[in-house]
């Protein structure tokens, strides 16, 4: 008599990942989160966009969603908003950090699914923190659409200007008056 055995499916479907621990992992991840991760990330933001430009086709919602999240890091790294809670901003970069990551859950080198997981974490991530992505969405003067953000309606702040640059600013020098040439023929 030949042993029994359980069907594939079933003991495959234990092993795999439900939304929710999609979810852990990114509350997880996202409360390791420090300013200069957000930096870290935006330095990466060319191979984002370059990334995000084949998306379009596959997951239009993970695009669109991702150079909004890739936006609105920019803005609060530059100043620009900070009526977004940190929380938002840490969510929105553990998504992203995890879109960068070509060996997750499903691969990304896989045709047409490799991104499924990474729209799923985004798309918790932008139900975690939608109150924070509302309010960056109303004050950028943003509207809902299914198209592609065009450029000119998500434009980069330009760079803020460092501690250590406004230091070596030059100091305006007082107007020379009499009292100014005063003191110094007294010296």
């Amino acid at each position: 008599m030949a042993p029994r055995t359980q069907p594939r499916a079933a003991s495959q479907a234990s092993t795999l990942p439900s939304p929710r621990d999609f979810e852990r992992h990114l509350v997880a991840r996202a409360a390791t989160v420090a300013p200069a991760d957000v930096t870290a990330l935006l330095a990466q933001g060319g191979v984002l966009r370059e990334r995000l430009s084949g998306e379009r086709a596959v997951h239009p919602a993970l695009a669109q969603r991702a150079r909004v999240a890739l936006h609105l890091l920019a803005d609060h790294a530059h100043g620009a908003c900070p009526q977004i809670p940190y929380q938002t901003v840490s969510m929105l970069a553990a998504a992203l950090f995890y879109y960068l990551e070509p060996m997750d859950v499903v691969p990304d080198f896989i045709p047409r699914v490799g991104t499924a997981d990474d729209a799923l974490v985004l798309d918790i991530a932008w139900r975690l923190c939608g109150a924070g992505v509302q309010r960056y969405i109303d004050w950028k003067g943003l509207t809902p659409s299914d198209e592609p953000t065009s450029p000119q309606a998500i434009r980069m702040p330009p760079p803020k200007a460092s501690a250590r640059t406004s230091a070596r600013a030059p100091k305006p020098r007082a107007a020379k008056g009499r009292k100014a040439t005063r003191r110094r023929r007294g010296r």
